[in-house]
């Protein structure tokens, strides 16, 4: 399965706090990551504040989604960075092949397309793609 995090709020920490501040926060949110998957699994920032974690031998969509909901709830525990606690909160967004695709970059859409819905539906949360309302934008 692959998940694509979207952190909410960190223009808002960006330009509240800082640049710097916000760089903190971006490798304190991408060890978190880290810690957090299997030996098996990775994360990685793919840029800016969105961040991907990949996870083999997931066997079906409940077990992503309850990855999900782990990382979710730990990513939204506080971080301090200098002497302020600052709070932030993903919306991630689920794939799992061969379910949803095939190959890497329509997984990543279809995990792309799911955080959009996530951050459509309040932030904060997660969701699994859902082909039937998602599929025009894929390739054939």
């Amino acid at each position: 399965s692959l998940l694509a995090l979207d952190l909410d709020g960190f223009k808002a920490i960006n330009d509240e706090l800082g640049h710097q501040a916000g760089d903190a926060l971006l490798n304190l949110v991408g060890k978190r990551l880290r810690s957090l998957v299997r030996s098996n699994d990775w994360a990685a920032r793919m840029g800016g504040d969105e961040f991907v974690v990949v996870s083999r031998g997931v066997k079906n969509p409940m077990e992503a989604c309850l990855l999900a909901a782990r990382l979710s709830a730990k990513l939204s525990q506080p971080y301090r960075i200098g002497g302020a606690l600052v709070e932030v909160t993903a919306s991630i967004g689920i794939a799992c092949a061969p379910m949803h695709a095939s190959d890497a970059d329509d997984l990543m859409k279809c995990a792309d397309l799911a955080m959009y819905q996530a951050k459509a539906d309040g932030r904060n949360c997660y969701r699994l793609f859902e082909p039937s309302t998602q599929t025009d934008t894929l390739s054939p």
